[in-house]
């Protein structure tokens, strides 16, 4: 290899590794819209399943979330659920067993929620499952 061919590959190399190094250092950080800000698992008895979707209904409607809810595969009882609005969106989703639901909590902005109305939320959907015979949570 000749001297002018060595200094070409070596220019290559510096132009590729600073293009590589710009483009990395100018990807957005998302970390924080895509892991959850908070997590709860409900357990539901399949008697209170249905009471406990139609209070799912009732908390978003109250605290003004779209909702979308479906099952995840044909003939199952697993379903995902999604709530969204402005600033926050919740998954809620129960893949393995029927009766277990883990609801997600995530920034829907690249600002924070707020963290007095996050407290008012986590509030709100613990009393979903208050007085639900069959029903508890877990906070993770």
């Amino acid at each position: 290899m000749t001297g002018k061919n060595l200094w070409n590959c070596l220019m290559a190399l510096i132009v590729a590794v600073a293009c590589v190094a710009f483009g990395y250092s100018t990807i957005p950080d998302t970390d924080d819209v895509e892991n959850p800000i908070y997590s709860i698992t409900f357990k539901i008895s399949p008697t209170s399943r249905n009471v406990f979707y139609s209070r799912i209904e009732a908390f978003a409607e109250a605290n003004a979330f779209a909702i979308r809810s479906a099952p995840t595969r044909p003939n199952s009882d697993s379903s995902l659920t999604q709530l969204w609005r402005e600033d926050i969106k919740i998954i809620g989703v129960n893949p393995f067993d029927p009766n277990v639901y883990n609801f997600h909590f995530y920034n829907n902005d690249s600002a924070p929620v707020n963290p007095k109305s996050l407290s008012y939320l986590v509030r709100e959907i613990k009393a979903v499952v208050k007085n639900l015979k069959g029903a508890s949570f877990e906070e993770q």
